[in-house]
C-alpha cells in the first residue's frame, strides 16, 4: 500500500494518514502537536519570555537549546498567532512548515512511498511507479496516465512529475507546483529536521553564466553538494562544531577548510582572492584601504573584491583554505590556529543524508533508465521508441532523475548566499571553500591541457578540444558518477 494523504485534525489534536493501493485503504491517528524554531540572536531568554508572555500559556510550550527555542503549540493557529505577536515585537517571523509536512518529516515518511501492513508498519525506500486509486482520477494512477500518454502526452508528464515532487518534497500532490523554489522546500525539510530556524526575506538572485558562445559550460554544482555532504565533511545545520568531535588542532582530519588561521605574511603588497565571497565581502566593508580594493576590482574585473593589501610582518586571520594557498604561493606562513570549525564524525546530518538519498535516487534512476531503453531496443528494434513512449515507468524514473539532479545542483546557491533563508556563515564559508577546492582542481587539469577556464559560482567555461579527457581524469580524482556534471555544449545550444 501508498501513503496517499494527510490530514491536520486541528479539534482533535491529531493527524490522519491514509495508505491505500488500487482496491483498498487504510486510515491511521496520530497524536500531533505542530511546532516551529525560532532564533533568539541577540535577545535574552527573559525577554523572549517577556514578549511570548502576552499568549495564553497554556497553548504552547518552550524549549531553549542555545540560540534556538523550539515552541510547541497546541494547534497550528496557535503557532501561527505566536509568530505574528513575536514579528510585532521583533521585526521578522520565520517560515511555518504545515502541520502535515511537520508530521512526514518527523516521521521520515513521504506521500507515495510504500508501506507494508504486518503486525507493524512497515515503510520502505523503494520507488516504483505507485499503482493506487485516487479521489481526483476515475481510474488508477497508472491506467490514467497510461492512457493520457497515448492523448495528451504534456498532461501525462505533468501528472508524474507532480506524483515524483511529492515523495521528494512531502507535498501533496494537488500542491506540488508551489511559489517557492524545489530545492528550497527540499531544503526547509532539513532544517526543521535539524532544528535550523528558517527566517525568509526577499534575496537577489545571482546573475547568469555569460552565455560564450562556441565553448563548453560545465556546472559543478551537484559535485559540491555531494562532496559537501561525504565524509569528512558532513556540512550541516546541526552537526558542525558538535561537542563531541571538537578536534585537537587543524591537523585533525574533521578540521574544515573554512576555519580560520593566523598568518604572516612575508612579501609586501600582497592581495589574494578568497574562496569566499561572503567572507571577502565582509573583509571590504570592515577593514581600511577600501579605495585601494574598490579599483583593483574594477582593473582586474573580479566579481569579488580583493583581500588586502598587506605587507611584509603583518598578521591576520583569513580562512585556511587561503591560508594554504598562500603558503603555496610563499606570501605567507601559517602562525597560529585561530577558530576551528570542524564536523561530526559520530553522526550524520540530516543534510548529509538529504543528499545522499538523491545521489542514489540519481544512479538507480539513471540505471532504471539504461535497462529499459536497452530491453525495449531488444524487444522492438527501430519501433522501441513508440513502446517507451507508452511507458508511465519510463518517464517516471526520467522524472525522478532530472529533479534529483535539479535538487542537487541548486543547494550550493542556496546555503551561501548572505541575504538568502538558509544561510549560517559556517556553512556557507565551508560550501564555498569546498567550490574552490573543486574549481581549483579542474583549472589544474584543464590548462594542463591547454584549456581556458573561465569561473563564475560552480560554473565553468571551457574552450578545448581535450575536454572529455579533462572531465575523466577530473572523475578520476574525485572517484564520483560522470552524470553529477552538467554540461552544456554553446556551440550545439
Amino acid at each position: 500500500m501508498y501513503l496517499v494523504s494527510v490530514t491536520y485534525l486541528a479539534d482533535k489534536r491529531q493527524i490522519a494518514v491514509e495508505f491505500a493501493n488500487k482496491n483498498n485503504k487504510i486510515v491511521r491517528r496520530y497524536q500531533f502537536f505542530p511546532k516551529m524554531f525560532f532564533p533568539l540572536g541577540k535577545l535574552s531568554k527573559n525577554d523572549f519570555l517577556d514578549v511570548i508572555s502576552e499568549y495564553d500559556s497554556k497553548r504552547f510550550k518552550l524549549d531553549f537549546q542555545g540560540s534556538v527555542v523550539e515552541v510547541f503549540a497546541a494547534t497550528f493557529s496557535d503557532l501561527k498567532k505566536i509568530n505574528l505577536l513575536l514579528h510585532k515585537y521583533l521585526g521578522f517571523n520565520v517560515n511555518l512548515v504545515e502541520p502535515e509536512r511537520q508530521f512526514l518529516v518527523a516521521h521520515g515518511w513521504s506521500y507515495f512511498q510504500p508501506f507494508i501492513f504486518d503486525s507493524e508498519l512497515i515503510a520502505l525506500n523503494s520507488f516504483e511507479f505507485p499503482d493506487v486509486s485516487l479521489n481526483v482520477f476515475s481510474d488508477s494512477l497508472f491506467s490514467t496516465v497510461s492512457d493520457l500518454l497515448s492523448s495528451n502526452n504534456l498532461l501525462a508528464k505533468d501528472i508524474i512529475d507532480r506524483v515524483v515532487l511529492s515523495r521528494l518534497l512531502r507535498v501533496p500532490l494537488v500542491e506540488s507546483e508551489s511559489s517557492v523554489a524545489h530545492a528550497s522546500i527540499f531544503l526547509e525539510n532539513i532544517a526543521f529536521s535539524s532544528g535550523f530556524p528558517v527566517v525568509y526575506s526577499a534575496g537577489k538572485a545571482h546573475a547568469p553564466l555569460f552565455p560564450f558562445s562556441s565553448k563548453s559550460e560545465l556546472d559543478f554544482s551537484s559535485v559540491v553538494s555531494v562532496l559537501s555532504a561525504s565524509k569528512p565533511n558532513n556540512l550541516g545545520f546541526e552537526t558542525m562544531n558538535c561537542s563531541c568531535c571538537v578536534p585537537s588542532s587543524k591537523a585533525d582530519s574533521n578540521v574544515l577548510s573554512s576555519s580560520f588561521v593566523k598568518v604572516k605574511f612575508l612579501m609586501d603588497g600582497v592581495y589574494f582572492n578568497s574562496c569566499s565571497s561572503v567572507w571577502a565581502n565582509n573583509f571590504h566593508n570592515s577593514m581600511p584601504f577600501k579605495e585601494e580594493r574598490s579599483r583593483r576590482k574594477k582593473e582586474y574585473g573580479y566579481s569579488v573584491f580583493p583581500i588586502g593589501p598587506f605587507y611584509r610582518g603583518d598578521f591576520h586571520e583569513v580562512l585556511l583554505a587561503d591560508a594554504n594557498k598562500l603558503v603555496d604561493c610563499k606570501n605567507a606562513i601559517i602562525i597560529s590556529d585561530s577558530s576551528l570549525v570542524w564536523s561530526c564524525t559520530k553522526k550524520q546530518s540530516a543534510f548529509s543524508a538529504g543528499v545522499d538519498f538523491l545521489r542514489g535516487l540519481l544512479v538507480s534512476s539513471d540505471a532504471g533508465i539504461s535497462k529499459a531503453s536497452s530491453s525495449a531496443v531488444a524487444s522492438n528494434g527501430l519501433f522501441f521508441s513508440q513502446v517507451l513512449a507508452s511507458n508511465p515507468e519510463y518517464f517516471y524514473l526520467a522524472s525522478l532523475k532530472s529533479n534529483a539532479l535539479s535538487l542537487l545542483s541548486s543547494f550550493p546557491e542556496l546555503l551561501t548566499r548572505s541575504d538568502g533563508a538558509f544561510f549560517n556563515h559556517g556553512l556557507a564559508f565551508s560550501v564555498e571553500s569546498i567550490n574552490a577546492g573543486v574549481l581549483d582542481n579542474f583549472e589544474s587539469l584543464a590548462l594542463g591541457s591547454n584549456s581556458r577556464v573561465n569561473f563564475r559560482s560552480s560554473k565553468v567555461i571551457v574552450d578545448s578540444d581535450s575536454l572529455l579527457s579533462v572531465l575523466n581524469r577530473f572523475f578520476g580524482l574525485y572517484a564520483l558518477e560522470k552524470l553529477l556534471i552538467g554540461l552544456k555544449n554553446k556551440a550545439l545550444s
